[in-house]
């Protein structure tokens, strides 16, 4: 194989490089360059495409200086551990290739990415390796399994109802299950047939350890992480997990899962890799698998390019409200170096947690990492304000006065649409992004009266926001979870049937359900067939229409704001994690039920139409000062 296809990135890889001559701090002391391997032709053509986009608008001299081709070329070459371009050349460059043929490494490949991790794990990240390898101050571990090559989970659908048919037994709670599974923990208990996409094997036998795990892979999630030494050999640090505001019960249980995740993935090398530092070279660790497939993580790496609007291509950076495309944070995030991210992460949500918050009270990564990085001096961002409109509701918080609309009418957002042909342009945004959106809105928007709520997209929310700003000039946004919840009026007590929820009668076989827990609920929404919620074909028929019915109504906070009270419609907020979205709902009585709605795991492409439910939102803005 050539140098240069030897040493080609397998992944995007963005380096961060000093720039030349910069007096700059912070987000403007970096470049953020895209490197497409580490040959000195890959370097090249790094500061060939950066000088191609970035010369044109250089207007000071300093800004020329910081694109001087000579000086980026060390930069770069500091970045991956060299004391200079000519240093990476001569030395470190031939240091790679003969280290390389030492451990009989020749096959570059993704050994980071796990195509059949299961359900609710976060995918590692070069980013995540390379904090845990280079900012954690936590030795290297000899190896550490990331999955890739792993079949554990290649399985598809198999969990607590397949432990009971094993078993010819019902088991009425998990640590029933794991008995069983324990004691059968070596022998091969099931043949799993069904695999998921991709897998190239026709099947899989699961012993009882392996099953077990299946039957509760929702806890895997929480110990794929970085930040304990849960993936790492020798394990040296006590485990580590992502869960949290569980009872001493419940982690003990989680304790046991862990261990025999744990026997399981060490009983194979398969997923494991070798950790091995480059010499003398403080930048740059190679990861080694089988047959000479290798990896590496470079110091301060990053996955994507900063983007000063991560809507791109959806949305063009002109057309967002000014309040959400404010990126101080997310700039200072990205361009910190030596800081371990996942760890802050982990250090907030423990402490929210620790200081007497719940699920309902989280207000969501953002707000607890800032909080975070504030208490260590980090200044927090100006706060747009805007003069009031007697459009919006007045609502005295702690520190501001948040001016709050009503919930938008079918009747305001489709006046919207026409004007700026939405419809047009949200499909073909759609498609440049490579996003799979609802195309059709009047699935959900066809009600008669064009006062009640719209149901749309958090992307059409957002879009509405960002025309409403361009027109009156107040810098409107979403609310965020923890002003919802400080404005919303408390759940009145649900009367429905709460013993009977689950109860479902079918009419016979093919039929739907006589005595639906759709229609025991209050629901709101139904469909033309009159079921109600997810009873109605018309959440999956591309012309089907949700209508709400006669079982809606709304209730006023203390300052005459309306809220829907009934269970079926849920409002979209301004927290956004990736390409997920919270969504709450004022219907529920209770914390547990609230805060089943209330999360970041709502796509922000869909209405949730295929649930039986309306999405509306409104929109708010902090008044001046003076207000």
């Amino acid at each position: 194989m050539k140098n240069r296809s030897l040493l080609r990135a397998t992944r995007d890889v963005y380096v961060l490089a000093d720039k030349p001559n910069s007096t700059s701090a912070d987000s403007t002391k970096y470049w953020s360059i895209k490197i497409d391997g580490l040959d000195p032709a890959d370097i090249r053509c790094a500061v060939n495409h950066l000088r191609e986009k970035q010369l044109e608008n250089a207007q000071t001299h300093e800004e020329r200086q910081a694109l001087k081709a000579t000086s980026l070329y060390d930069s770069i070459a500091k970045s991956l551990g060299a004391k200079s371009h000519r240093h990476w050349l001569n030395e470190e460059y031939p240091k790679i290739q003969k280290f390389l043929d030492e451990h009989g490494m020749h096959t570059p490949t993704d050994l980071i990415k796990w195509q059949f991790r299961p359900g609710f794990c976060d995918a590692l990240t070069a980013r995540r390796l390379a904090d845990r390898f280079f900012s954690s101050e936590l030795p290297l571990p000899k190896r550490m399994f990331t999955g890739v090559g792993s079949y554990l989970f290649a399985p598809s659908g198999y969990g607590r109802m397949d432990v009971q048919e094993v078993a010819g037994q019902y088991f009425d709670t998990d640590e029933a299950i794991y008995d069983y599974c324990v004691a059968l923990a070596e022998q091969r208990v099931l043949r799993a047939v069904h695999m998921r996409d991709g897998c190239q094997l026709s099947f899989l036998d699961l012993t009882g350890r392996t099953l077990m795990l299946h039957a509760v892979s929702e806890f895997i999630g929480s110990m794929y992480c970085l930040i304990g030494d849960n993936l790492m050999d020798p394990m040296i640090k006590e485990p580590v997990m992502r869960s949290y505001n569980m009872s001493i019960l419940e982690k003990e249980f989680e304790l046991k899962v862990f261990h025999l995740f744990r026997q399981e993935v060490e009983s194979s090398n398969d997923g494991w890799v070798e950790v091995i530092p480059l010499p003398d070279n403080s930048h740059i660790v190679f990861l080694k698998g089988k047959n000479g497939c290798f990896d590496w993580i470079i110091r301060d790496q990053r996955d994507e390019k900063y983007s000063s609007n991560n809507l791109y291509p959806f949305f063009r950076k002109e057309e967002l409200p000014s309040a959400i495309s404010q990126n101080k944070l997310d700039a200072h995030l990205y361009f910190s170096t030596g800081r371990w991210q996942e760890e802050l992460e982990h250090r907030a949500e423990e402490k929210h947690y620790l200081n007497g918050g719940t699920v309902r009270t989280w207000p969501g990564y953002k707000k607890l990492i800032e909080k975070e990085l504030f208490a260590e001096g980090y200044n927090t961002p100006r706060v747009i304000t805007g003069k009031t409109n007697n459009y919006f509701v007045p609502h005295r918080l702690d520190k501001y006065c948040l001016m709050v609309s009503p919930l938008i009418t079918i009747r305001e957002f489709f006046e919207f649409y026409v004007k700026k042909d939405w419809g047009q342009t949200r499909l073909e945004r759609a498609r440049e992004a490579n996003w799979d959106i609802e195309s059709n809105l009047m699935s959900v928007n066809s009600d008669p009266d064009q006062s009640l709520p719209v149901s749309v997209t958090w992307l059409d929310a957002i879009a509405y926001c960002g025309l409403f700003q361009r027109e009156t000039a107040l810098p409107v946004r979403l609310l965020s979870v923890d002003e919802w919840r400080q404005i919303a009026p408390p759940a009145k007590p649900d009367q429905s049937a709460l013993s009977a929820l689950h109860t479902i009668e079918r009419g016979g076989s093919g039929r739907r359900p006589r005595d639906s827990y759709w229609e025991k609920r209050g629901w709101c929404v139904e469909g033309s067939d009159r079921r109600f919620g997810k009873d109605s074909s018309d959440c999956y028929s591309p012309n089907g229409k949700l209508l709400f019915n006669s079982n809606f109504q709304l209730f006023s906070n203390n300052e005459g704001l309306d809220f829907v009270e009934s269970p079926g419609f849920g409002e979209w907020l301004g927290d956004r994690r990736y390409e997920k979205s919270a969504l709450i709902a004022a219907a529920y009585a209770d914390e547990k039920a609230r805060s089943s709605i209330e999360s970041d795991s709502h796509s922000i492409t869909y209405t949730l139409r295929e649930e039986g439910l309306k999405t509306g939102f409104r929109i708010c803005y902090i008044a001046n000062a003076d207000a």
